[in-house]
């Protein structure tokens, strides 16, 4: 890879670690695209909580009731899909999922996150998506929570300009230069 190419792989990981920080940053919310039990396509908007440059990582917080959770270890492939309208870069990233639902990795997070409001997300008696009920107001007594790690294998990058767009396929050992 030449320095120029490295360059654009490095921004695109600053831009990821910087989205994880700054709640205004276009990154921080991406689409997360699974498949259905059957092989639908399926999209939602999610956080990104943290990344992992070396190993080519995003991390997402989720209810693991959710549906996209059984979508996910039914078929652990997928896609992200980001978009910046200050960089006008768009990254398409074809991913492998990993759902975390106890360990180190989740006793470490709920930690943390247990202390703030944005707990209570996980604590609904009742899973995402499912009809409202007056009846089942409280909270569990275990948390649903669950983090999915999805692992980039390849990044297709386009960068919108005046002076001409570029587009690339970049994986973490090269670059192909595609046309736009």
């Amino acid at each position: 890879m030449t320095e120029a190419q490295s360059l654009i792989v490095a921004k695109i990981w600053t831009e990821l670690a910087a989205a994880v920080v700054k709640k205004d940053h276009a990154w921080r919310t991406p689409a997360l695209a699974t498949s259905t039990l059957n092989d639908r396509p399926t999209l939602r908007t999610v956080v990104l909580r943290d990344v992992d440059a070396e190993k080519w990582q995003c991390y997402f917080y989720t209810d693991k009731r959710s549906p996209k959770c059984q979508q996910i270890l039914a078929k652990p492939q997928g896609e992200l899909l980001f978009w910046c309208p200050i960089l006008k870069w768009q990254l398409r990233a074809e991913v492998d999922y990993q759902l975390l639902t106890s360990g180190p990795v989740i006793d470490k997070t709920w930690s943390q996150l247990s202390a703030t409001p944005a707990a209570d997300d996980y604590l609904s008696l009742q899973p995402p998506g499912s009809q409202l009920h007056e009846t089942t107001a409280g909270t569990a007594n275990a948390p649903n929570f669950a983090v999915i790690i999805a692992t980039i294998s390849q990044i297709d990058w386009l960068a919108l300009s005046d002076n001409g767009h570029q587009r690339a396929l970049l994986n973490a050992d090269s670059i192909q230069w595609l046309v736009p």
